[in-house]
């Protein structure tokens, strides 16, 4: 991981770099993004591995939408904040995961894809980034659909 330091950074940043990203690829597949309003906050984060990280979590859910019919193919990030951290919640269309492969899922190795289209190393990186960065990144197998949440310390003004 990066060993610099960090930089306090607006969420608005992360999360419009990140769609710079993805933005074309989802409208190519039809998969319409939804975002709640973005809070005002700052993160002391090495920004580009949040991005990476975000990236790789809207990446690994259209890798599966595009196999859905087009109703089904969306993708909505949400946010909720206290005094202390952010969640970014990132839900999408498809089907909640299996209990099992719940269990698997920041398994270095482990992907649900196809032989040759995935290492199942992005997950375990991204857990391990968000955890240098004092957070976590975890699975909400309550919600219906497929979530991950993101969650990261606010930086104290």
């Amino acid at each position: 991981m990066d060993s610099g330091p960090k930089k306090a950074t607006e969420l608005k940043n992360l999360i419009d770099t990140t769609f710079s990203y993805t933005g074309e690829i989802l409208k190519v597949h039809e998969i319409d993004l939804k975002v709640d309003p973005i809070p005002e906050v700052s993160l002391a984060v090495h920004p580009f591995q949040i991005v990476n990280v975000l990236f790789n979590i809207i990446r690994n859910a259209d890798d599966h939408l595009t196999k859905l019919p087009v109703q089904d193919r969306w993708i909505k990030l949400s946010f909720h904040q206290d005094t202390e951290c952010l969640c970014i919640k990132l839900t999408n269309g498809g089907p909640k995961i299996s209990q099992e492969n719940q269990l698997k899922l920041f398994q270095p190795f482990f992907t649900t894809k196809d032989v040759n289209e995935g290492t199942g190393l992005s997950l375990s990186i991204g857990r391990g980034i968000i955890r240098d960065h004092g957070g976590d990144l975890s699975f909400d197998g309550k919600d219906p659909h497929t979530t991950f949440v993101v969650k990261l310390p606010i930086t104290k003004s």
